[in-house]
């Protein structure tokens, strides 16, 4: 019985082995699943870029623009004149015609000194652009703000007339307020004082009335919020910039450059 029991621990002990092994080879038979298959690499191109348009070419209309000034001054008794035709920042044509009007008649040239008048309000609004876009300005920021000692017949409305409305003729005065006391060598600093008294069109922002004076306070606001004159800051962001350096501000140089 003994020599039995010991025969089938041995058996026992053999078969459980055998099993074990029997089951890793089986396993080692099933297949490995295959690896995922790696989609090649899309290639990367760049968006077409459409082709930049050709400029037409301006220089016949240019040649006859310039045949046109020299008739012009030849012919409608006009001392001179300058011209400068630009396409695309190219400067196309840029020349002088006649002579000027000052001692000497020298010719016009490109150089040559011409008063600007109410054209240079053009810079007044360029250069409160940027100031705008420097933060030291806002269009809708009341003027009363930056010059307290603005005021106009009507009290409340003044406190409301804004950057925007200066430069837009919109301040509610009448057309051309002041501007023969103006011709007739008044300072400045006493009109724009007078302001305050002059007849009234209109609630401010409400109607067009084109000013001088009344613009010219443009000047002041940009000192109050720079503390820097007007003038030096045209010269410095606009016309030294664009090499304009014969450019100026004022009677007095005007008059030296003659």
């Amino acid at each position: 019985m003994h020599r039995k029991a010991c025969l089938a621990v041995l058996v026992a002990f053999t078969i459980v082995p055998a099993l074990t092994l029997s089951g890793d080879a089986d396993a080692k038979k099933k297949k490995a699943p295959p690896p995922a298959q790696q989609q090649p690499a899309q290639p990367v191109f760049a968006a077409p870029q459409p082709p930049r348009s050709r400029l037409p070419d301006i220089t016949p209309a240019a040649r006859q623009m310039e045949r046109l000034a020299e008739q012009v001054v030849a012919q409608k008794n006009l001392p001179g004149l300058a011209m400068a035709i630009v396409q695309d920042g190219k400067v196309v044509s840029m020349k002088g015609y006649g002579r000027t009007g000052g001692p000497g008649y020298s010719p016009v040239g490109t150089d040559t000194v011409f008063r600007l008048a109410s054209l240079s309000k053009a810079f007044a609004a360029t250069l409160s652009a940027e100031l705008v876009a420097e933060g030291a300005l806002d269009w809708d920021d009341p003027i009363v703000n930056k010059l307290p000692a603005f005021k106009l017949r009507d009290y409340a409305s003044g406190n409301k007339v804004t950057v925007r409305d200066i430069l837009s003729h919109r301040v509610g005065l009448t057309r051309n307020t002041y501007d023969r006391d103006l011709e007739s060598n008044q300072p400045y600093p006493l009109l724009a004082e007078k302001l305050s008294t002059a007849p009234m069109a209109c609630t401010p922002g409400d109607c067009y009335a084109y000013q001088n004076i009344a613009f010219a306070l443009i000047g002041d606001v940009v000192f109050a919020s720079t503390g820097d004159f007007y003038s030096h800051q045209v010269e410095t962001k606009i016309f030294h910039p664009l090499g304009m350096y014969s450019s100026t501000y004022g009677r007095e140089a005007l008059q030296h450059s003659a």
